[in-house]
């Protein structure tokens, strides 16, 4: 199930140093790409760290992985949670989108006590909203550590078809770039255990390169250093340390529209962002406009990576402010728990099924939490007559909202990029609500519903144009929402525009604002 590193004691040698024991939980995968590396340097300047590697596909040896390290810190292995939890330990999760997305709502709610590090705003704002305790951590790559791109006369591409089995392949860049490069490099291995064939490089009107293994890093950089586009090869990242270093170096990073992806690309101002189902992506014929998302790229990872470095300090204290779960006798608490464990490692539909049929436990760990806790640290000033609820959808929204069908956080707004999109407001009490009011806006004039719940509040459809407009929905009647469930608003509309090669995203409509009024 597990392996771990050795210490090997040496004679002479001090003793362990005097820092807090802490366990870091990693998947072996990592064991051979050393991805979490960098923030096991950051843990040893305040702790005593051993890590253990845990093959997931394997049964789980309680026995073996519990220690007496007082901290445990889990990377990307979320369905361990409740066993360090059960254990009393003081836990840590360090969260990837690409690995926790798909967890349902109820993971979460029944793993409360431990506390979370987020790489992801999108997974930060979910685990906010479901009550539990996320530090927001953002990484950025030593832009020192790479060379900057300085020819921009060309556009010379980089792709590492890592899941040709996704649709993100060699024949979409070939449709997707068309013969707008003077030369592609393309790294072969496969995750998904697909054979390459020389036959895929076929079709390209440039000289093709390909690897299938870099011997040393300096390889990989003078391939690197040739190029200027990097096409992301996954769907959604967990950081993201590819394209981060992309963007370091300056190139024009062109990334499906899903986190992180797009919680760190702004469309066509440091990088491009697209939908799959993309024709074609337009740069030969803007190039001045090529040159600036290089530039801005750059400039991006530059200020990100001081910001990192100084959020380093604040992530240790997170962690050694960590309270111990408490222990709560139970039983069959622990034969529960490999159950779901055990679910989990059976897939997403089985892991909530089991997380539903024990539901007690799931409900009796969750318990656990201190709330008077949250309730002491509350605000206290808020003014007694305010009943109206703003939620503000640009850069800087500190409500933690909840939703599907929503593209990146933008300067002003949010576009949806389906033709639905919904989102859940948490509530400190139950409210009635009297009326909304939306600043929305669509890419095509369109027709747009709203729910609230399961009711319709639109009399009749409302005429969105492609500029922002205040609407106005009184209702006929107040509706109650309480706040155990919160406020749970659908918005969809009658059509969705195709993609546009100047922003080949899949958008539909945006919100600027929303005001609830409540009695």
């Amino acid at each position: 199930m597990f392996s771990k590193k050795k210490i090997t004691p040496v004679l002479g040698s001090k003793p362990r140093n005097t820092k807090p024991r802490l366990l870091f939980v990693d998947h072996v995968f990592h064991r051979k790409t050393r991805s979490f590396d960098f923030l096991v340097r950051i843990f040893e300047q305040g702790f005593d760290v051993e890590t253990k590697y845990v093959d997931p596909s394997l049964p789980v040896d309680a026995a073996q992985l519990i220690d007496d390290s007082e901290y445990v810190v889990i990377g990307q292995m979320d369905f361990l949670t409740p066993l360090f939890i059960a254990a009393g330990k003081k836990v840590i999760v360090v969260q990837m989108y690409d690995g926790s997305a798909g967890l349902p709502d109820t993971h979460w709610q029944m793993n409360r006590q431990a506390r979370y590090l987020n790489f992801s705003t999108t997974l930060h704002g979910r685990a906010l909203s479901l009550g539990c305790d996320s530090m927001l951590v953002r990484y950025f790559t030593d832009p020192a550590s790479v060379k900057p791109v300085t020819d921009m006369d060309t556009l010379r591409g980089f792709f590492w078809q890592r899941l040709p089995k996704s649709g993100i392949n060699l024949p979409m860049v070939r449709r997707m770039m068309g013969d707008q490069l003077s030369h592609l490099h393309v790294h072969t291995p496969a995750d998904d255990g697909s054979v390459f064939n020389e036959t895929d490089l076929e079709g390209f009107d440039c000289p093709v390169t390909h690897s299938s293994w870099f011997e040393k890093q300096s390889d990989f950089a003078a391939v690197m250093d040739n190029a200027n586009v990097f096409i992301a090869p996954r769907h959604a990242e967990g950081i993201g340390h590819a394209f981060l270093e992309a963007m370091a170096r300056g190139m024009v990073v062109i990334a499906h529209d899903l986190p992180t992806h797009n919680e760190y690309i702004h469309n066509w101002t440091n990088g491009i962002l697209f939908s799959q189902g993309v024709q074609s992506i337009n740069l030969r014929d803007q190039m001045d406009k090529v040159r600036a998302i290089s530039a801005n790229a750059r400039l991006t990872i530059e200020r990100g990576h001081k910001a990192w470095v100084q959020s380093h300090p604040a992530m240790l204290e997170f962690i050694r402010t960590t309270p111990a779960a408490k222990m709560v006798k139970h039983a069959g608490l622990s034969a529960n728990i490999d159950r779901i464990m055990a679910a989990y490692q059976q897939g997403r539909d089985p892991y909530e099924d089991a997380l539903n049929r024990f539901s007690e436990t799931r409900q009796l760990m969750a318990s656990w939490r201190d709330f008077e806790t949250e309730a002491d640290q509350a605000p206290k000033n808020a003014p007694a007559d305010q009943t109206d609820i703003h939620v503000f959808m640009g850069e800087g929204n500190s409500r933690p909202l909840t939703g599907s069908g929503w593209s990146v956080i933008e300067a002003t707004h949010r576009w949806a990029v389906a033709q639905e999109a919904d989102m859940t407001l948490p509530l400190s009490r139950d409210v009635a609500v009297t009326g909304v009011t939306l600043m929305a806006r669509a890419l095509e004039p369109c027709k747009l519903t709203v729910r609230l719940g399961d009711t319709v509040i639109t009399s009749a459809p409302v005429e969105l144009k492609e500029t922002f407009a205040r609407i106005h929905l009184p209702l006929a009647k107040p509706l109650r929402a309480s706040a155990s469930d919160g406020l749970k608003f659908t918005l969809s509309i009658d059509k969705v525009p195709a993609p546009h090669s100047h922003d080949p995203r899949s958008l539909s409509f945006a919100v600027k604002s929303l005001n609830v009024q409540t009695g």
